[in-house]
Parts: C-alpha cells; structure tokens; sequence
C-alpha cells in the first residue's frame, strides 16, 4: 500500500508540472515551460532532463533501478512522460530526438517490466512525437510486446 501511495504522490506532483508547462507553453512562455519540466526532474526524479536525454538508455535504466534491481516505476514513469513532454517543446531536431528516444526507451522498459499499463496521454505524446520527428513508435511497442512474449514462451518451455 506504501508503494502504491508513493507511486500515485509521484503521479499527482509530474501531473501538476506538466499542467503547469502546458499553460507556460501555450502562453508563448516556452522557456519558462522548459524550466518547469527542469524542475520537475529535479524535484521529482532527481534527475535533470537535458542529462537524463543524453545518457544512453542502458545506463538511464540502470539509474531507474531500485536497490532491489527492479525498475522504480512511479520515476520510470514521471521521467518518462517529463522527457516527452520536453521533446514536444524542443525546436531542434537533433535536442527533440534525444529527448524522445530516452523517453521511448525507459517508457517501453517500463511497459515491458511493469503490470501497469502507461497512461493513455502519455502514449498520444509518444505517438504525436514520433510523427513530429519522423520516428514510427509503433514498431518500438511492438517489439516490447514480442520480447516480452518470447520471454513467457521460454519461462514456460523452460517449466516443462
């Protein structure tokens, strides 16, 4: 129960920054909405998105890790869905990339490890920043469901 509470805090808080970048970046404040997301990373993940986009998503994973080698869900999540959101704000091409293929990296390790299935929003920002940058996102989701299928299928053979 501890850890569900802590999950959805964690949710509750990236919620209010991302509403509160939203509102900065349709008010023409674009810079201050890429400073919110700054510090949602910071106060939330403990992380800064602009590192966090440039570390290779092995290490990025490694860093979303519990002592217990499993993934922190709620940061995987907020991480995640903050680098989206920051990629939709990037005018960049090389920076938005970046941005979007961390957060496809730890988002689709986080669908692959968790039982909890993303937020729909997050996955319209996804899908809304891949097209933006020319990036097909489905063949990722995809490919974590068939890595994740061929692992059940030889849990099981390996059962028997």
């Amino acid at each position: 129960m501890i850890r569900q509470d802590y999950i959805l805090d964690l949710i509750e808080q990236a919620v209010r920054f991302l509403t509160q970048a939203l509102n900065l970046e349709q008010a023409g404040e674009v810079e201050q909405a890429h400073r919110a997301l700054e510090q949602a990373g910071q106060q939330l993940v403990g992380m800064r998105l602009s590192l966090a986009a440039q570390m290779d998503p092995d290490t990025l994973l490694l860093l979303m890790r519990a002592p217990d080698g499993s993934l922190d869900e709620g940061r995987a999540m907020v991480l995640g869905a903050l680098l989206t959101r920051r990629a939709m704000l990037m005018t960049g091409e090389v920076e938005r990339r970046r941005h979007f293929l961390a957060a496809v990296s730890l988002l689709t390790a986080l669908d692959q490890e968790s039982t909890r299935r993303l937020p729909v929003e997050t996955l319209h920002d996804l899908e809304a920043g891949a097209r933006s940058i020319g990036v097909d996102w489905m063949p990722f989701r995809l490919r974590a469901r068939v890595e994740a299928l061929r692992g059940q299928a030889v849990a099981l053979a390996d059962e028997e």
